[in-house]
C-alpha cells in the first residue's frame, strides 16, 4: 500500500511538465511584453517607436505562444519544441529590447 502512494508522488506526469513549462515561459511573455509596452510608451512620447524588427519578432513569439498552446492541449508529441521555439524567440526578443 505504502508503494503504490510513493509511485504516485515520484514525479508529474509529462503533461503537467509540459503545461507547467507552457506556463512559465507564458508568463515571461507577459512580463517583458509589459516592459516593451512601458518602452514604446515612453519612445511614443518623443515621437519614436520599437524597430519594425522588433514588433514583428514579438508577433511571432505571440504565434509560437499560441502554437505552444495548442499542443499542449492536444497532447502534441511536438508540445516541448514548440515551447522551447517560443522560449528561444522570447530570449532573442527580451536581449534586443534591452540592447544586448
Amino acid at each position: 500500500m505504502l508503494a503504490l502512494g510513493l509511485l504516485g508522488a515520484q514525479s508529474p506526469s509529462p503533461d503537467k511538465e509540459l503545461r507547467l513549462r507552457f506556463g512559465l515561459v507564458a508568463t515571461r511573455a507577459v512580463a517583458i511584453f509589459r516592459s516593451a509596452d512601458a518602452i514604446e510608451g515612453r519612445l511614443g512620447a518623443e515621437g519614436s517607436g520599437l524597430s519594425a524588427q522588433l514588433v514583428a519578432l514579438r508577433r511571432q513569439i505571440e504565434a509560437a505562444l499560441d502554437q505552444a498552446e495548442s499542443a499542449v492541449d492536444n497532447h502534441d508529441a511536438a508540445a516541448g519544441e514548440r515551447i522551447g521555439r517560443a522560449s528561444a524567440l522570447l530570449d532573442r526578443f527580451s536581449q534586443q529590447l534591452g540592447g544586448g
